[in-house]
């Protein structure tokens, strides 16, 4: 009970979120009518982010954090929910990578690094990769690379594709898992 209405509150935030950021880019909108350039037609998006250290697998359906933003013009992308909203319309390009660990490092027992990640576009899967070891000391790593038609507004996400296993590497020896996207054009 206690975690349902735990998770309730955390869906209550993101709808605050993502309507405060709607309401925004229509003020801005209404304000800017008639300019050339506004801030809620941006012309400049790009975001780069990724887990900032190894970690256990994700259980099906849940959204990668990727708690470590690098680049975010435009303030697309949200480190709290992992999702990236459009801030404008136009063309994006994605690309998210994941890297399988071929060692225990949680104290795991069984099966080694396992894990499939999808992106998805308003919860409809628009791409899929997976990344797997079988192995005592090998790696596993796979990158997705998509371009979206988007409307501003439109949510971007990475959720687990299955029940991962065993833990997923990201640091600077074996790579970052990471989350990445920009505007080609508006």
């Amino acid at each position: 009970m206690l975690e349902q209405r735990d998770e309730f509150i955390r869906d209550n935030q993101e709808l605050k979120n993502r309507l405060t950021l709607l309401e925004t880019i229509w003020n801005e909108r209404k304000v800017c009518s008639g300019k050339t350039q506004c801030l809620g037609q941006k012309t400049q998006c790009a975001f780069y982010a990724y887990y900032s250290a190894d970690f256990k697998s994700l259980p099906k359906g849940k959204t990668f954090i990727f708690d470590t933003v690098v680049t975010n013009i435009g303030n697309g992308y949200n480190e709290s929910t992992g999702a990236f909203i459009a801030p404008t319309p136009g063309v994006f390009a994605f690309s998210w990578t994941l890297h399988a660990a071929g060692r225990h490092i949680f104290g795991e027992s069984g099966q080694y690094g396992e894990m499939g990640a999808l992106l998805k576009q308003n919860g409809i899967i628009k791409g899929s990769i997976a990344a797997d070891t079988e192995m005592k000391t090998n790696q596993g790593t796979a990158t997705g690379f998509v371009i979206l038609n988007l409307t501003a507004g439109d949510e971007v996400e990475i959720v687990s594709k299955y029940d991962g296993q065993g833990s997923m590497y990201s640091n600077d020896v074996y790579g970052r898992t990471t989350f990445s996207g920009f505007l080609i054009y508006p």
